[in-house]
């Protein structure tokens, strides 16, 4: 758990957010903050936090979203062996370790982001709703926070490929991982 303001630092929690997920891109990370802005909750996305929470957020929700968090770790280390890595041209995937790679370079995406982009993957060319992806990565959010992550997880790939755009955008429906040519 970790605040934006911390001492006279109005946005220290941040760089704390930014450096926790470069040290480790799947650590759970929450926001508690007082501050509800949208901006706050996009930019809290953005630094790496898998969870925004306001402090007015009643206490048996926030311990459930972090229950929540800490099962799809534990997802992860108990992960099915017989899973391995899934490719799909120039897509792979290994759920056993949470790895993602395109064209054969591994794009680092924290906990929220791998599941979102294994439930997009798993059956190419399906729409997702912005439900269906809340419920892969076993996460209570708003809709844009949602927009946030794919677009975190876009630049993401776009950092590897800059032709990327396997991401489509179904207006007023989701988000679909497109079939390659």
């Amino acid at each position: 758990l970790v605040d934006i303001g911390l001492g006279d630092d109005e946005d220290a929690g941040f760089d704390i957010c930014n450096q926790l997920r470069a040290r480790s891109q799947t650590l759970p990370i929450v926001f508690l903050t007082a501050r509800d802005e949208e901006y706050d909750q996009i930019s809290g996305v953005r630094f790496g936090a898998d969870d925004y929470q306001i402090k007015t957020t009643p206490t048996h929700m926030v311990i459930m979203r972090i229950q929540a968090l800490l099962r799809r770790v534990e997802a992860f280390k108990s992960a099915n062996q017989d899973q391995g890595e899934i490719v799909n041209g120039r897509l792979s995937i290994n759920a056993d370790c949470m790895q993602v790679k395109w064209q054969e370079k591994v794009i680092n995406l924290t906990v929220t982001e791998f599941w979102m982009v294994k439930s997009l993957t798993d059956r190419i060319g399906q729409v997702k709703t912005k439900d269906q992806l809340r419920e892969a990565a076993s996460t209570v959010v708003e809709d844009n926070t949602i927009t946030a992550h794919i677009r975190r997880i876009r630049n993401k790939f776009l950092a590897v490929d800059k032709d990327f755009d396997q991401i489509e955008t179904v207006t007023a429906t989701g988000y679909r991982w497109k079939k390659e040519a």
